[in-house]
């Protein structure tokens, strides 16, 4: 029984997948010479969307913060394996629970001081403080598809002015209709339209911003011409 629920838990394929997201793999070095966010023109990229109330100075700012937590990562898993504290090939869940159980177990024997591998531990306890998994950060935010527009205008309207932005395209929250949908008067372009069909039964699609124009492409229908984002009006500031 032991057997069958380990080799439920790691399927054949699951350590060469592992191998091939880690910073040597194929995949893993590709998804780490990418950014995060991304500025063309008067249009911001994202995967999960930017929440107006998220403190930035800048999109490249973000953008750092968001890439630099992978080298950050991997160095920590490295120290932990190393350090004999997790195995390499653990899930996420798992390694956070044996790291726990390294804590208690040094707090038990005493006061915990310095060990080396301590600040990696330390990191992998404290994950949910991550840009990468919070929910506030670019990866994971769903609020520009499903917080009430009313809510957002007003701090999304002056967010993009301070990026000299028009529009922002997102995917990540898949759209109920499954067709590429437009909130907040054209500002914000929701693209995840469930193409994985397995799970959400969507079609692929795609945004084509071209020439002023924006149209919708999807498979198997007709392009539609889609609203192009009016230009953001920036606050007059009295000196």
């Amino acid at each position: 029984e032991a057997r069958r629920k380990w080799m439920d838990e790691h399927p054949p394929g699951f350590f060469e997948h592992r191998d091939a997201f880690g910073p040597a793999g194929e995949y893993g070095k590709w998804i780490r010479s990418n950014r995060a966010v991304v500025q063309v023109g008067d249009g911001i990229f994202v995967h999960g969307g930017i929440n107006p109330a998220l403190e930035f100075a800048t999109l490249q700012e973000l953008d750092d913060r968001v890439v630099a937590d992978l080298p950050t990562f991997d160095a920590m898993w490295k120290t932990l394996v190393d350090a004999g504290v997790i195995w390499r090939y653990m899930t996420f869940a798992e390694a956070v629970l044996f790291s726990q159980e390294e804590l208690a177990w040094r707090q038990a024997e005493g006061p915990v001081g310095e060990f080396e591998a301590r600040p990696a531990l330390l990191r992998l306890l404290g994950y949910k403080t991550w840009i990468t998994v919070s929910a506030d950060g670019p990866l994971w935010y769903r609020g520009l598809g499903t917080e009430p527009e009313q809510k957002l205008d007003a701090s999304l309207t002056a967010m993009l002015a301070r990026l000299n932005a028009r529009y922002i395209v997102a995917g990540h929250s898949v759209v109920a209709s499954k067709q590429i949908g437009t909130r907040f008067a054209g500002r914000v372009f929701l693209i995840d339209t469930g193409m994985l069909s397995e799970a959400y039964a969507g079609r692929g699609s795609a945004l084509d911003v071209r020439d002023g124009q924006v149209i919708a492409h999807q498979v198997g229908a007709t392009p539609r011409l889609l609203p192009a984002p009016a230009a953001v009006k920036v606050p007059v500031q009295v000196r």
